[in-house]
C-alpha cells in the first residue's frame, strides 16, 4: 500500500487515503461504521460508495452513493443503480472492470485515465478505490479528483 501512497499527488486524495488507512486498526479492511460523514464532509461530493452485491451469478456492484459532482459530470445520477446499468458504454466498462479489481483483491487502487464529461471535453480523472466491510458486505468508496 506504501506504493499508492507514493503515487498520489494531491492533498485531498492523500488526506482521504490517510482517513481510510487511519481506520483499519490493524484489521486488513475498515469497517463501514468506522467512517463519520461529517469528517467526509469535504470529500462526499467527490465520492461513490459501491455495495458489492454476491450472488451465483457473480458479483453485481451497486451504488449506494453517487456523488453529486459526478454525476454533474457524467450527466446521469447513478444511487440505487447497478454499474451495468451505466448508460455509456466506455464509462460501464471501466467502472465494472476497476471496481472489480479492488473487489477481487479486496486492496485499495489508483488509478488515472481521460474521460469526457457531458460537455463532450476531455479531462484527466484520478481514481482513488478503497474497501471496506459493512456487516459482511463489501463496500467500495471511489474518492475522484477531475484536473483539466
Amino acid at each position: 500500500m506504501a506504493e499508492i501512497a507514493a503515487k498520489i499527488s494531491d492533498h485531498s486524495t492523500g488526506a482521504f487515503y490517510d482517513y481510510w488507512k487511519d481506520r483499519t486498526q490493524g484489521a486488513k479492511l475498515p469497517r463501514w461504521q468506522e467512517f463519520d460523514p461529517v469528517e467526509m464532509r469535504n470529500w462526499l461530493g467527490w465520492i461513490n460508495v459501491i455495495e458489492v452485491a454476491r450472488d451465483g451469478d457473480g458479483d453485481r456492484l451497486r451504488y449506494r452513493v453517487h456523488g453529486e459532482h459526478l454525476s454533474d459530470f457524467l450527466g446521469v445520477e447513478m444511487t440505487g443503480k447497478f454499474a451495468d446499468q451505466i448508460p455509456a458504454d466506455t464509462v460501464r466498462e471501466r467502472a465494472v472492470a476497476g471496481y472489480g479489481v479492488v473487489a477481487l483483491a479486496g486492496a485499495p487502487t489508483l488509478v488515472r485515465y481521460a474521460a469526457t464529461n457531458i460537455d463532450n471535453r476531455t479531462l484527466t480523472v484520478q481514481r482513488l478505490t478503497v474497501p471496506v466491510l459493512d456487516d459482511g458486505t463489501m463496500l467500495l468508496v471511489a474518492d475522484f479528483r477531475i484536473e483539466p
